[in-house]
């Protein structure tokens, strides 16, 4: 049984959305990691000023790591998804039923967003 014109521009709509909510995600997460190391940082700052233990500074530090190992993690998925998404738009940028869906300008418009955001 062939599929329907029909189906399959919902097929692709509904595969643009699951993409475009994954990297609106990824973007999200971006800022939290990066605000995780910042706090973690100056936390870390703080313990070694005020002389806290060498153990907990230890703990510190490692609580620290692993938070920069995420924003590097998360940097590698963000740009995988949106280099994913950029294709999909790509490839149906000019099919009829698909072309003005309101999951395909959602996800233009994410796209955008997540170009000035990565300048910065």
């Amino acid at each position: 049984m062939e599929a329907t014109p029909r189906a399959s521009a919902e097929d692709a709509k509904r595969a643009i959305k699951i993409k475009t909510g994954s990297l609106r995600r990824l973007f999200r997460e971006r800022a939290m990691y990066a605000e995780e190391v910042e706090l973690g940082e100056r936390e870390t700052r703080a313990m070694r000023a005020r002389g806290a233990d060498a153990s907990d500074v230890k703990q510190q530090e490692n609580v620290l790591q692993e938070s920069t190992m995420m924003v590097h993690d998360n940097a590698t998925r963000l740009i995988d998804a949106r280099n994913d998404l950029e294709s999909t738009v790509k490839h149906f940028e000019l099919d009829d039923g698909v072309r003005e869906s309101e999951e395909l300008v959602a996800a233009r418009a994410l796209l955008e967003e997540v170009r000035a955001g990565l300048e910065t």
